[in-house]
């Protein structure tokens, strides 16, 4: 026992610098995959808007209406667009995708059944929660920070008075054909349109009715914002208005898509639900790693 006893060494420094090397790589090559896998999801929510933006022209092109908005989608679909008084398949083709008409969802719904995009969506919320076509309670209105700052101009738009931003009117109803001043000879109907960037009752099931991104618990929805958008958030609760970026990722997409400014342009952010610090005076925070951010795309127009 004695001689096992002076046999027993200590560790020598040079195999403690050795243990301390290799735990360091470790924990460097740990931190640099993290870092690799986020980069690339990342450049996997640019890969999804340009292939949803082509998808979403293919479709008016092919169709002449927007997915979503199209009046006969049934016809087209008949086997697998219900159409009844809780599942309208049918858009109300007025150019504008309406948050209370669930266009929105059937947007990637008819997207898919037209083979333009892979995978299955139901076009539907949770039935559950749904009381009929015609009765959904809007809830959670969101209107972004960028877009509440803008001046609002009333529009005539497909015979009905819509409220939109004023660069939007500029760079997109114009040039498909609309007039400013609310419209004569429809006793100043006001459209549904004037629903801006609505959450309407019911569930966002990511995979389910609106696609998923490769980060984890985030997807994608279409709205209406002053035109056509895309928003990409993180899920929360029965929405989708959670906060999945930090506001230099933001920034980077921004500037590999547009210009950088997080109030103006075709790519806008905003803060996540509940979040601040994305943001601030039009410009983004990059002094903070937090995630804070959701993100919007304009489809239509050039500028808003």
């Amino acid at each position: 026992m004695i001689k096992f006893l002076e046999q027993k060494k200590a560790y020598t420094l040079i195999e403690l610098s050795m243990v301390l090397i290799i735990v360091s790589l470790f924990v460097s090559i740990t931190a640099m995959g993290s870092h690799l896998i986020r980069a690339s999801e990342i450049r996997s929510v640019l890969t999804d808007i340009s292939q949803y933006k082509v998808a979403i022209s293919g479709f008016t092109l092919q169709y002449g209406e927007l997915p979503g908005d199209i009046k006969d989608a049934q016809d087209f679909w008949p086997s697998t667009c219900v159409d009844d008084e809780i599942n309208l398949c049918n858009g109300n083709s007025d150019d504008i995708i309406l948050p209370s008409k669930m266009e929105g969802l059937r947007a990637w719904q008819h997207l898919t059944l037209a083979n333009i995009l892979p995978n299955t969506y139901t076009g539907i919320l949770d039935k559950s929660i749904q009381t009929s076509a015609n009765e959904f309670r809007l809830e959670n209105i969101f209107v972004s920070s960028a877009y509440a700052k803008q001046e609002k101009i009333t529009i005539c738009h497909n015979d009905h008075n819509i409220t939109v931003a004023k660069p939007a009117v500029i760079n997109a109803h114009l040039k498909h054909g609309d007039t400013i001043g609310s419209c004569e000879g429809t006793g100043g109907e006001e459209s549904s349109g004037t629903e801006i960037g609505a959450d309407y009752n019911g569930k966002y099931t990511i995979g389910v009715n609106i696609p998923a991104s490769r980060i984890h618990k985030a997807g994608y929805k279409i709205d209406w914002n002053g035109g056509l958008m895309i928003t990409f958030a993180a899920e929360r609760d029965d929405l989708l208005d959670g906060a999945v970026l930090s506001s230099f990722e933001a920034w980077e997409i921004d500037m590999k898509l547009d210009d950088g400014i997080s109030g103006k342009g075709l790519v806008m952010a905003d803060n996540g639900y509940d979040k601040e610090g994305c943001i601030e005076d039009n410009g983004y925070v990059h002094n903070t790693s937090e995630i804070n951010c959701q993100m919007h795309f304009w489809i239509d127009g050039e500028e808003l």
